[in-house]
């Protein structure tokens, strides 16, 4: 980690778990506010930036932190303005993330909102897209399977017909079954101005999980998802494994959430459980390091590359084999969403992965993109692999896929 990182894990754990800290006279507080910029988390920390903190610097983070509290508002009613439309219209929803996050911190506000994500039965998506076109909401032209963009003013709507991170494999059956009824148990919560449907605290706790764990293997995550599944676990306390450890054994995560709580306890502050874990400290490092690469997913000029040299873009998992073919494999599944006619005309895949490449490199000559070391670009994507495997993501299902496949 940075200087400047490290010191926002002392500001986070503050805010959060009321830890105390001292800082160095040295640091460069300016430094420190245009990462937590970067990270999309200034409203989170200003109420820790300690008096010896410039007076300039402090004034530029309280600036910050009105207007993400501005942006949090229009957003709110965003959220607000989904519930009312699809509960007069007896269109069953749950809301992922955004307020569902927002409602395990201390103060809400607290948190970052970006747009406002909401799930639906798969039944229900026509007539859900007919509506929110006729209230004025304009469709993205380029649609995932699972996943529909709308814009309304300056406002994003994501409408979700499946939740992200879904394993493949023997662990997507499992995943599936745990979240099928996602929507009929979510809850009629009066946590703010207004009534929201969210999710309760297994599927909630489920979806961030699965969540973090696909960013975190594909464009990176950030301290606002970290900050995320700590409020989350803190919350639960005591009672979290016998809420989850059944269910993640299974599907093949429970290591991964032990080891992301422990990250959450060295870092940021979160109280140690009994049910916690012991994990070697550099091996914590390279995972909390890892977590915070890219800021909060948002992938920089340079950083995408070694990324679709690791994972699965179809399912947010690691892959195998050769690297190179991965490579062609990922950029192939970027020019179907791009170019949507590819994925009826699979002969034209070849042409649109040489145009990207070509895309690529011409906006390297330029400047746009950073150059980059094909040697340290494979030295990083095999230490991240390397990495990933001890993370046993959705590995400790296959050595029960028999058990598994009667839940």
């Amino acid at each position: 980690m940075t200087n400047e990182q490290q010191v926002i894990c002392n500001l986070i754990a503050k805010t959060l778990f009321g830890a105390e800290s001292e800082f160095s006279p040295e640091i460069s507080w300016n430094d420190v506010y245009l990462e937590c910029i970067r990270q999309t988390i200034p409203g989170m920390v200003v109420s820790a930036i300690p008096p010896e903190a410039p007076f300039e610097v402090r004034m530029k983070w309280i600036n910050a932190s009105g207007v993400n509290s501005a942006s949090n508002q229009k957003v709110s009613e965003g959220h607000f303005e989904i519930h009312k439309l699809l509960t007069e219209n007896q269109i069953p929803y749950t809301i992922l993330k955004g307020l569902a996050t927002a409602s395990y911190y201390p103060d809400p506000d607290m948190r970052s909102l970006g747009d406002v994500d909401f799930l639906i039965r798969n039944e229900d998506a026509e007539r859900c897209d007919r509506l929110l076109t006729e209230k004025g909401f304009s469709a993205e032209e380029n649609r995932l399977p699972y996943e529909w963009g709308y814009m309304k003013g300056t406002l994003e709507y994501e409408l979700h017909l499946s939740i992200n991170g879904i394993p493949e494999g023997d662990a997507k059956l499992v995943t599936e079954g745990y979240l099928s009824d996602i929507i009929e148990t979510s809850v009629l919560s009066d946590a703010y101005a207004e009534e929201l449907k969210l999710p309760d605290d297994f599927h909630h706790g489920l979806v961030i999980l699965l969540h973090t764990a696909k960013h975190m293997v594909g464009e990176g995550v950030g301290f606002r998802q970290i900050c995320d599944w700590a409020v989350f676990v803190s919350r639960l306390g005591e009672r979290f494994p016998a809420l989850f450890e059944e269910a993640l054994k299974k599907i093949g995560i429970w290591n991964y959430a032990l080891i992301l709580s422990a990250v959450c306890s060295k870092y940021i502050g979160m109280p140690i459980f009994s049910w916690m874990e012991n994990f070697e400290d550099d091996f914590l490092e390279l995972v909390m390091e890892d977590l915070l690469r890219k800021g909060n997913l948002r992938k920089e000029a340079d950083s995408g590359v070694d990324t679709i040299m690791v994972e699965k873009t179809d399912s947010g998992g690691v892959a195998e084999g050769s690297m190179l073919i991965q490579l062609y494999k990922n950029l192939a599944q970027k020019t179907k969403y791009k170019w949507p006619v590819m994925n009826r005309k699979k002969v034209l895949i070849p042409f649109g992965v040489a145009v990207m490449c070509i895309q690529y490199g011409a906006g390297t000559l330029s400047g746009k993109y950073k150059k980059i070391n094909p040697k340290k670009l494979v030295k990083n994507a095999e230490a991240r692999r390397r990495l990933y495997r001890e993370l046993q993501l959705f590995k400790e299902n296959e050595d029960n896929a028999e058990e598994n496949e009667n839940v």
